[in-house]
């Protein structure tokens, strides 16, 4: 195994009951979550410095070296999945959730591992429809002027984590018009 780096932003976005979306439409809810990605993946990911770990289903996880990039990202993936949602037909009333994390992850053969990965997919399934939240590790990361547009949602409770989590909420709109571009 290799460490990717010793602590980098991690960005979990998925898509609300996607299960049921696939359910109704398997042929266009993969169609719609692959252009998605392909979108990231291909067009401003490079611009945002951010690397493509790995997808699961209807999950992308990335990762930055700097939070700053990572929250345009969160908001990036917000706006892609709000235009490619509105050319949609019928189902396409699912919402994106994402999730924001410090830490460390090691690459493995299969894919990626490690406690920090568990804490971020563990907060992601939690999130609203539509909101960004962040772990309080990530925040800290985050200048002080991105730690004020920052709503404290207190300390969650986790399955399978021994230690509660300090959970923000991230205000909706980009911070900079990089974002948007």
């Amino acid at each position: 195994m290799a460490i990717s780096s010793p602590g980098q932003a991690l960005v979990w976005a998925d898509v609300t009951e996607f299960t049921l979306a696939m359910e109704a439409s398997e042929s266009a809810m993969a169609q719609r979550t692959l252009a998605w990605v392909d979108r990231c993946v291909q067009g401003w990911l490079v611009n945002l410095r951010g690397r493509f770990l790995q997808q699961a289903g209807d999950a992308v996880l990335l990762a930055f070296d700097d939070a700053n990039q990572a929250l345009l990202a969160a908001h990036r993936l917000r706006q892609d999945w709000h235009e490619l949602s509105a050319h949609g037909a019928g189902l396409w009333g699912r919402e994106l959730r994402v999730a924001l994390h410090w830490g460390r992850v090691w690459q493995g053969s299969q894919g990626f591992v490690g406690h920090s990965l568990n804490q971020l997919a563990r907060l992601a399934h939690e999130v609203l429809p539509d909101q960004v939240w962040a772990s309080a590790a990530f925040r800290r990361q985050l200048p002080a002027h991105g730690q004020n547009r920052t709503v404290d949602l207190g300390h969650m409770h986790f399955k399978h984590l021994d230690t509660p989590m300090r959970v923000f909420r991230l205000w909706p709109e980009p911070t900079s018009p990089a974002a948007t571009h």
